[in-house]
């Protein structure tokens, strides 16, 4: 059974965004082909989110939502899979830059995955509150 979690990483410097991103795209736990996004390529994801956020003013506020999705070795997932379910996952932050990356250097497959937190579509702060937690998981259901 897949189970999803929120690591508490620090998330309040510039330099937060290159940091997550380059951990999460880092090719010793993931390849080219296992990584992805929304909103923009993941290569311009640390840029796009930054001028969102010179332009909203929202800078100095938390940089990212960073959710993992683990699968249990005996799920026996295939990494195609694991892409398509994460993919999937992600659509629900529409509005969002979005970037993720299916890791296959442990013994269980799992993906990582970045949500900037300033919407591009309205400037708004992405702040999940227990409806949207409530909405999130019915999405991936």
């Amino acid at each position: 059974m897949a189970i999803m979690y929120t690591p508490n990483t620090p998330a309040r410097s510039e330099n937060a965004l290159r940091r997550i991103k380059d951990y999460i795209c880092d090719p010793d736990k993931t390849s080219r082909s296992l990584i992805g996004g929304i909103g923009c390529p993941p290569d311009l994801w640390v840029n796009m989110n930054k001028a969102v956020k010179a332009c909203h003013n929202t800078k100095h506020r938390k940089q990212y939502r960073h959710f993992v999705l683990g699968f249990a070795p005996s799920d026996k997932i295939e990494v195609q899979k694991a892409v398509r379910v994460t993919h999937k996952i992600v659509e629900y932050f529409n509005g969002c830059y979005v970037v993720y990356a299916v890791h296959t250097n442990t013994e269980h497959i799992h993906s990582h995955i970045i949500v900037g937190n300033t919407k591009y579509s309205d400037g708004k702060q992405y702040d999940m509150r227990w409806t949207d937690l409530n909405y999130f998981k019915a999405h991936c259901s």
